[in-house]
């Protein structure tokens, strides 16, 4: 009997550990938004790599100077800001879904949540 003792003790620290690594470090919380993340990420880089090369390929005749550091960073941030711009509504829906309130119990997706972005303030939302 004394050894159930120490059995049972142990099966309820260990459900306590697990219910204070949820409830107080939130470990589930550190994942929220990793699909949406990776959504968005892909989109903007297959969007962000074509553009940046053509730019650099372009540099030097368009501008008659050579591509230095400063060209290929410019050309960069060019590429990024048309990337970033076209695909803005997957950051929204990702930054929202990491943000959500998690205590209603009701797991968000891309899609429902650009949905209700366009219900309730059209495109331009």
């Amino acid at each position: 009997m004394h050894t159930k003792q120490k059995e049972y003790e142990k099966v309820v620290y260990f459900l306590n550990l697990c219910n204070f690594i949820k409830v107080f470090l939130n470990i589930l919380g550190i994942y929220r938004g990793f699909s949406s993340t990776i959504l968005r990420e892909i989109p903007f880089s297959f969007i962000q790599f074509p553009i940046w090369e053509y730019l650099k390929s372009n540099w030097t005749s368009t501008t008659n100077t050579p591509l230095t550091s400063l060209s290929v960073s410019i050309c960069g941030a060019i590429a990024g800001g048309i990337a970033a711009s076209i695909t803005t509504p997957l950051d929204v829906a990702k930054t929202r879904i990491m943000l959500a309130d998690q205590t209603e119990g009701r797991r968000l997706t891309v899609y429902s949540v650009l949905s209700n972005i366009y219900r309730d303030k059209g495109v331009t939302g």
